[in-house]
């Protein structure tokens, strides 16, 4: 059980109950999914921005982030299939603001989430490889924020997740996400997605901060060669 003294020594108490969950909903999800159970690891490239409103002189651009992670795929049928998956990814944007004392400036910021995306999948079969579609929820929660090693503009000390009105963030993310894929017949597929934060991750009272994030990603699909006949 020494994963689990690392957990209570090491993590603050939501986050520690966050990644508990995710752990527990996992390993249910797996457990009853028995041998009709396929797995999915995927890596891509994230184009992010966020949506700001009542932030008077803050613009925001898209900026570049990675994501990886693994799917887990339950076979409902031979279209359909539920996935869990448990991502690390990079969201965030380019902004440009106007500090005091300093002037114009374009900050670029980096937030890492932990991320837990569950998404019903659709199969259409085709002659070289399925074509697929997916759509479903998604909760993120942040880890950190980082910004460019030596810029002046960013100072950690104004991009601090957390729940308090001096953080710049607040970590809880939910939002939805759709997206397309062509597989091939041994497994490997390119999927473009897209997702949209719901929830006001901005701690300022009247202001709103929502992600959003088009992805490009390419993952290998494995499933038994018993559960591939059903």
């Amino acid at each position: 059980m020494h994963y689990l003294d690392y957990f209570r020594a090491k993590l603050p108490p939501v986050r520690k109950f966050f990644f508990l969950t995710i752990i527990s909903a996992l390993l249910a999800f797996t457990t009853q999914a028995g041998d009709r159970i396929g797995i999915a690891p995927e890596i891509g490239l994230n184009f992010c921005n966020l949506s700001f409103s009542n932030a008077p002189g803050v613009t925001s651009y898209f900026k570049t982030g990675l994501k990886a992670g693994i799917n887990f795929d339950k076979l409902i049928s031979k279209e359909f299939s539920i996935q869990a998956g448990v991502f690390f990814t990079q969201l965030g944007a380019k902004m440009d603001a106007t500090v005091v004392f300093v002037g114009p400036v374009t900050v670029p910021i980096t937030i890492n989430y932990a991320q837990v995306p569950i998404t019903a999948v659709y199969k259409m079969d085709l002659k070289k490889g399925n074509l697929l579609f997916s759509a479903g929820p998604y909760v993120g929660y942040g880890l950190s924020i980082s910004g460019t090693p030596g810029d002046p503009a960013f100072k950690p000390s104004n991009f601090k997740i957390g729940t308090d009105t001096a953080s710049f963030i607040k970590p809880l993310d939910i939002g939805v996400n759709i997206a397309a894929a062509y597989q091939l017949h041994n497994g490997l597929s390119a999927k473009l997605g897209y997702a949209m934060g719901l929830t006001n991750i901005a701690t300022g009272s009247g202001q709103t901060i929502r992600n959003s994030v088009w992805s490009i990603s390419i993952a290998w699909f494995y499933r038994s060669a018993k559960d591939k006949k059903k």
